[in-house]
């Protein structure tokens, strides 16, 4: 009789040892399957923040003109967001002398505009004020249809000759006083024997200008 209590007895110690066991391992397994979770969902975050980065816009691309006393005029490709010191580098820079303090060089560029950069000398003759009224109003500074806005030397106002890049009231008074002395312009040239207008000024307004 007392041996069978002894082996009742051990029956039932080796039955709680393996509940115990049991427990402990169906612990485990779900500290492992949650430490798990927890991993996989740190991995999808991680993932979605790359995508996120990859799928950022890039800057958009805008075209300004930049003309003048820079090294290379023209149409430039620019990022949206930049400004003008950085469409400055893109052509070139300034040439020597150009009125670089004529733009705020920190100012944002906008699409389809036109930054022109007067020398020094058409600064002090043409007022920023004139510029701008001139660009705004779509005269000989604007190079876009420029062949229907040609302006005839020979029968041109002083507020016409005004229009053109770096003729100032001086400048335009000089031709008008030319052509009275001399008579007609019998070629558009014939502007290089005034005073003042040289090879610099005159390549900045030729495509302006006819004498029919």
């Amino acid at each position: 009789m007392v041996k069978k209590l002894i082996i009742c007895a051990l029956i039932c110690m080796m039955s709680l040892v393996n509940l115990v066991a049991c427990g402990k391992q169906t612990a485990e397994f779900v500290n492992s399957s949650h430490a798990t979770s927890e991993d996989s969902g740190m991995e999808t975050e991680s993932k979605m923040s790359e995508m996120d980065m990859t799928e950022t816009e890039e800057p958009k691309t805008i075209f300004v003109y930049v003309c003048g006393a820079v090294v290379s005029p023209g149409v430039y490709p620019i990022s949206e967001g930049s400004r003008i010191c950085d469409l400055f580098q893109r052509a070139g820079g300034l040439t020597e002398d150009a009125a670089g303090d004529y733009w705020n060089q920190a100012r944002v560029l906008t699409d389809g505009e036109m930054i022109y950069v007067p020398t020094e000398e058409e600064a002090r003759e043409y007022s920023k004020e004139e510029w701008d009224s001139a660009a705004s109003s779509g005269n000989a500074k604007d190079t876009s249809g420029a062949d229907s806005k040609k302006i005839n030397i020979n029968t041109a106002s002083m507020e016409q000759l005004m229009t053109l890049p770096g003729i100032g009231e001086s400048k335009a008074r000089a031709i008008l006083s030319y052509r009275q002395e001399k008579g007609k312009f019998t070629s558009i040239e014939e502007l290089k024997d005034i005073p003042g207008i040289k090879d610099g000024v005159f390549s900045k307004i030729k495509d302006y200008l006819t004498i029919n």
